[in-house]
């Protein structure tokens, strides 16, 4: 009877070390990135989209970037030194993630209200990524 307890009681010990030791606290899970530390607890976010910026997403945001007062230059769908100086400083000035480049969050924040259904305010070219 005791040699029972002694194997169930190695059993229980070695599955709740294997669980709890799942992830590290360090570490986000798959899919996710640690989007700020506090303390002992991460807050996590879903890892931001990959964005395809075509030209006429690029052209669309510089369009938009020129109307708000950031000089991204000549609307060409190119993304040039001067669209990648408005794009840093768009992201500066709204408290974004500064990646200088377009992606989901920034897209998301030129439509005006800072979430993916208002991507649909830009023109049509944004929708097509």
């Amino acid at each position: 009877m005791k040699i029972y307890f002694a194997v169930t009681r190695l059993g229980v010990m070695a599955l709740c070390g294997t669980m709890g030791g799942q992830t590290k606290p360090d570490q986000a899970p798959s899919g996710t990135v640690i989007d700020q530390q506090q303390g002992a607890n991460n807050a996590v976010q879903p890892a931001p989209e990959e964005i395809k910026a075509t030209p006429d997403v690029v052209r669309a945001a510089q369009q938009k970037l020129n109307a708000e007062g950031y000089e991204s230059g000549t609307p060409d769908g190119k993304i040039g030194p001067m669209t990648r100086g408005a794009i840093t400083k768009y992201q500066q000035d709204k408290g974004l993630k500064v990646t200088s480049t377009l992606d989901e969050s920034t897209l998301s924040h030129l439509t005006g209200n800072g979430s993916k259904s208002g991507m649909a305010l830009l023109p049509d070219a944004i929708n097509k990524f």
